[in-house]
């Protein structure tokens, strides 16, 4: 098992370490998709857009998040690779890929659902604020505190 960095905040819970930072991305996560599921209510969005929407956004902004850490960031281009790449309690979140990720997600749920891709993102505006707040509030709890603001 990986562990993350020594000063991370953690606890255990039934023998499985617990990292603050994750603690707090996944309740970011839930927030925002009960925030996306209350504002596509009042716009009008089809029921279930917000489940749709969680199951591609949340693999699709790990990736790009991934992805745009690798092409970026000078620390990777040391370790280049592959394993490097998919390794990931390294590090390497990069927020402008995870809200892109999203962004693109809520394009192809639009596209799923046959809504007006305005209206969708319109509800998901203020549910990616929740996430984003949750993340950042995360990053204290870890050895590296928080990131360049946003």
């Amino acid at each position: 098992m990986y562990e993350l960095y020594e000063d991370a905040a953690s606890f255990s819970l039934g023998g499985v370490t617990v990292y603050l930072y994750g603690l707090f991305l996944a309740l970011g996560a839930a927030l925002m998709l009960v925030t996306l599921r209350l504002t596509g209510k009042k716009r009008g969005l089809p029921s279930g857009t917000a489940a749709l929407y969680g199951a591609l956004a949340i693999p699709m902004a790990l990736l790009l998040a991934r992805a745009v850490y690798c092409a970026l960031d000078t620390n990777f281009s040391v370790v280049a690779s592959l394993r490097a790449a998919l390794l990931l309690n390294a590090g390497g979140y990069a927020m402008s890929g995870a809200l892109a990720g999203a962004v693109l997600a809520a394009l192809i749920a639009a596209r799923i659902q046959k809504t007006d891709v305005k209206t969708l993102l319109d509800a998901l505006a203020p549910a990616l604020l929740i996430f984003v707040l949750f993340e950042r509030i995360g990053e204290g709890f870890t050895a590296l505190g928080i990131s360049r603001p946003l």
